[in-house]
């Protein structure tokens, strides 16, 4: 539990509780503490443990309004919450807590704590006669995702069900309930029983023999697998989908498909369609990775991403698992590349740590003639005047960037391919063509040309 977790982690919360020589005792025995020094307080004052449930709820000015008193010693601030507290809770808070993170238990330790509650008769069910099946007390423990509170809430929904006498749920084939249940005959000493003795007593004048109590034990009544099933309705997902599962199921899919499990990306895919997550959500980060992980290794990863995402929009859940399921498949499948991504941060380097240089006059695009008297679009060498569509000597970065290699190709899958013919193109440019050469009919730059041939 918290408490026990927080004491056994912070003894000295426990030592600052306890009498210390200071402490004096009045005449009933209570602790009186001794003054404080604190010169805020100018009376004494009790040290106060301030213990605040789901403190996610509270808005930074309501975790403001606590501080003070948690640095003055005021309240010994203990707070829980299901949420992230680093997103959750406000930084002066934080910096002044320590931490303690309390994990789902295991499938022993929730198995352990069934038995307990169903044998213990004072703060459990053991007054109540039930016996539970190995196989049940597993299922039980393998479906609540290592929630206590949801396993004994499902072990008293299914040990009253068959104990309440509706029907023959958690008995045996072909068994019927027991007449002699504690549940349905009251004990011999019952008051009931004894004023209807005492009753026929007086009426008759002489004392009537008391009722041989029966002594043979009353049949348990049985909690099977079948019971629990149906007291659960359906398995529980620990699940929230603005909370951090949300974040770590879809950060556990995506590593899935970039490590090309197709194993690992169907079971998390599954899990956060049955947990109700968003579709288009999950959709949206394969359409991302198509071109983050996939890349130019297998360009067509994006148009099966993209196919997804209309299909999924189309037709909808619960059938729309049949396009996510392959679109994850074959992401999984492809080659992968990080050329797209990595490329491109280079190129943003050098925008982010270059000044902005002027366009170059021979990339311009000349409008006007005005323009092209100023030189815009000077030099522009056509690329399709050329053989194999490659201009000689072209540069298209600015002058200060010449020579920069952004793109850097990996050698996977269909990239392999695109990377050889980029390696030609830059090693085996041919030479210029003559100025007088035509394309089309049209002479390169002639009077009246589109001008958009200047692009």
């Amino acid at each position: 539990t918290e408490a026990r977790t927080l004491k056994t982690a912070a003894p000295s919360l426990d030592r600052s509780l306890s009498p210390s020589p200071s402490t004096e005792r009045g005449p009933g025995g209570e602790v009186a503490p001794a003054p404080t020094s604190n010169p805020q307080h100018p009376t004494p004052i009790r040290r106060t443990i301030l213990f605040i449930d789901e403190i996610h709820r509270f808005n930074k000015a309501q975790q403001d309004a606590v501080l003070p008193y948690v640095e003055d010693g005021t309240v010994t601030l203990i707070g829980a919450t299901t949420e992230n507290p680093s997103f959750e809770v406000i930084g002066p808070l934080l910096s002044r807590s320590r931490v303690f993170t309390l994990k789902a238990l295991e499938e022993p330790q929730l198995a352990e704590l069934l038995r307990r509650a169903l044998t213990d008769p004072d703060r459990g069910l053991g007054n109540l006669n039930v016996e539970m099946d190995d196989a049940a007390l597993e299922a039980l423990a393998a479906s609540v995702g290592g929630d206590a509170r949801i396993a004994l809430n499902a072990l008293e929904a299914a040990v009253m069900s068959v104990t309440s006498g509706v029907g023959d749920q958690g008995l045996g084939d072909g068994e019927e309930a027991d007449p002699r249940s504690p549940q349905t005959i009251p004990s011999p000493n019952s008051p009931s029983l004894k004023s209807e003795r005492d009753a026929r007593q007086r009426g008759r004048g002489s004392p009537e023999p008391s009722p041989t109590p029966n002594t043979q034990p009353p049949t348990p009544a049985r909690v099977t697998r079948a019971v629990i099933e149906e007291a659960l309705q359906h398995r529980t997902y620990l699940y929230d989908r603005q909370g951090d599962a949300h974040y770590d199921t879809i950060s556990a899919f995506i590593k899935s498909l970039r490590g090309s499990d197709p194993d690992g990306a169907l079971y998390w895919l599954a899990r956060m369609i049955e947990a109700g997550e968003d579709p288009l959500f999950i959709v949206r980060r394969m359409v991302i990775l198509a071109s983050e992980d996939v890349g130019l290794a297998d360009p067509q990863a994006m148009s099966v991403a993209t196919a997804c995402q209309q299909a999924v929009h189309f037709i909808g859940m619960p059938e729309g698992f049949y396009p996510m399921a392959e679109c994850a498949l074959y992401l999984a499948l492809a080659p992968k590349s990080n050329s797209v991504g990595a490329s491109y941060g280079r190129a943003l380097a050098d925008v982010e740590a270059t000044r902005n240089d002027p366009i170059p006059m021979h990339l311009r695009n000349a409008v006007t003639g005005s323009m092209k008297g100023m030189g815009y679009g000077r030099g522009y060498q056509y690329a399709h005047d050329y053989e194999g569509g490659v201009a000689p000597d072209q540069a298209y970065l600015p002058d200060r960037l010449k020579g920069r290699k952004y793109y850097v190709p990996r050698p996977l899958g269909r990239e392999k391919d695109l990377a050889d013919r980029h390696a030609q193109a830059q090693t085996n440019r041919p030479s210029p063509p003559p100025p007088q050469q035509f394309r089309s009919g049209t002479p390169h730059n002639a009077p009246g040309s589109p001008q958009v041939l200047n692009d």
